[in-house]
């Protein structure tokens, strides 16, 4: 049995040339490659780089992947 993985560190969908966000650029990326396994690095949830929204949730369903979990590496609290 062959599994292909995949890992991307997704800079909060904020990358590529242009530096702005971009969630349908990640999901072309991932799309291309077909991976059975994602695990991707710098995924933003509910933050102001992301607009607010979970990018796990919304990654997933445009990829359909039916299985997702989203573990925090690191708390960072923004100065107000």
């Amino acid at each position: 049995m062959n599994i292909r993985v995949l890992t991307y560190n997704i800079h909060k969908c904020i990358g590529g040339v242009d530096r702005r966000y971009n969630l349908a650029r990640i999901v072309d990326v991932i799309r291309h490659y077909q991976p059975d396994l994602v695990l991707l690095q710098e995924v933003a949830r509910f933050s102001r780089e992301s607009s607010g929204v979970l990018q796990t949730d919304i990654l997933g369903d445009a990829l359909q992947l039916p299985h997702r979990i989203w573990i925090p590496n690191v708390r960072v609290q923004h100065a107000r």
